[in-house]
């Protein structure tokens, strides 16, 4: 079963294939890069013309790599969420380290720092009090916002500000 949020972020994402020359994925669709993801089936149905289709594999894919954020072990809907937008926008690893950086900053558990959704990263999280999870998110956005500021001068630079009108969409 998807999250009733999984529209929202992908629709942020939009249904429109880009290839801007600044984008280190090159080609794109819905977050998913030709770059980084070369095998995904939606290409030949994109290359097809098969819009419809590849829509549906692009959720497809997504559930499939995702899927333990709509489980009932993830407490935290929004904490979810914020954590799916995320990978969508950086790749799984780097903010799920950062979620498990605020977690250790949060609370007093002793957690891996290794990028992977395990048994200790979801039994902290199910310790947070729902003003525990929103910490959580602005934390993980700190790192997200860090990150564009830290690349400011190159030329990637120009998502920051989308990305940031971005969180204030569905976080606010």
């Amino acid at each position: 079963m998807r999250a009733p949020w999984w529209p929202t972020i992908l629709g942020l994402e939009g249904l429109d294939l880009t290839n801007d020359p600044v984008d280190p994925g090159r080609r794109t669709y819905m977050g998913i890069s030709e770059r980084y993801q070369p095998r995904w089936i939606g290409w030949s149905q994109i290359d097809a013309g098969d819009w419809y289709i590849a829509t549906a594999s692009a959720y497809q894919w997504y559930f499939e790599r995702w899927h333990y954020l709509c489980c009932p072990d993830f407490t935290h809907e929004g904490l979810a969420m914020k954590l799916f937008d995320q990978s969508v926008l950086f790749g799984v690893s780097r903010p799920v380290k950062w979620l498990q950086e605020a977690l250790a900053t949060l609370t007093i558990a002793t957690i891996p720092i290794d990028g992977l959704i395990g048994p200790r990263t979801l039994a902290t999280i199910a310790l947070l009090k729902p003003s525990g999870a929103q910490a959580a998110q602005v934390l993980m956005g700190h790192d997200a916002a860090n990150l564009h500021l830290a690349n400011d001068a190159g030329p990637r630079s120009k998502y920051l500000a989308g990305h940031l009108i971005r969180a204030g969409r569905i976080y606010s």
